[in-house]
C-alpha cells in the first residue's frame, strides 16, 4: 500500500487535490488491488470478496446467505489472518467491514462482471435482514 501511496503522492502531488485521488477509482489502487491482492487469493476467495462487496457491514450468516456458502466463517477468519482489508465492527468478531476504499474496488469488478448479478445478491441481502430483522438498508451500500 505504501507503494501505491508513493507513485500517486509522484504523479498527483503538485495539485491541491491530492488527497482526492486516493478513492476506488484511482488506477494506481485498483492496479495495486489487482496485482498485489486479489491475484494472491484462490478464485473462490476473489468472487465471495466480490460478491460481498455490496454489503456496508456483514456477518458469517449475512455472507452465506449472499454467496450461497456455508464456509464463509474459514474464508473471513483467513482474511484477518491475513491482515486484509477487513475490519471487525465488534469485539466478538461477529460483523465485519471492507475498507472502504477496497470495498469501492470490489464493486467496480462486480458492475464489469457480464452476468450482472447485483440485482440477485441485494435480494439475497435484503430477505437475509428481513429474516433477521434488520432495516433492509442497513446492510447495503
Amino acid at each position: 500500500m505504501l507503494y501505491f501511496m508513493a507513485l500517486t503522492l509522484r504523479e498527483y502531488g503538485k495539485h491541491p487535490d491530492t488527497f482526492e485521488v486516493f478513492s476506488s477509482n484511482n488506477r494506481y489502487l485498483s492496479e495495486y488491488f489487482a496485482d498485489e491482492i486479489m491475484s494472491s487469493y484462490p478464485e473462490e476467495i476473489r468472487t465471495f470478496l466480490v460478491q460481498t462487496s455490496i454489503l456496508d457491514w456483514f456477518s458469517v450468516s449475512l455472507c452465506d446467505a449472499v454467496t450461497g456458502r456455508r464456509d464463509s466463517a474459514r474464508i473471513l477468519q483467513r482474511l484477518l489472518k491475513d491482515h486484509f482489508l477487513i475490519f471487525s465492527l465488534d469485539q466478538e468478531n461477529h460483523l465485519y467491514r471492507y475498507h472502504p476504499l477496497f470495498a469501492g474496488y470490489l464493486q467496480s469488478c462486480l458492475k464489469k462482471m457480464p452476468s450482472r448479478p447485483e440485482g440477485r445478491l441485494c435480494w439475497l441481502a435484503g430477505e437475509w435482514c428481513e429474516k433477521n430483522g434488520f432495516p433492509i438498508e442497513s446492510s447495503m451500500g
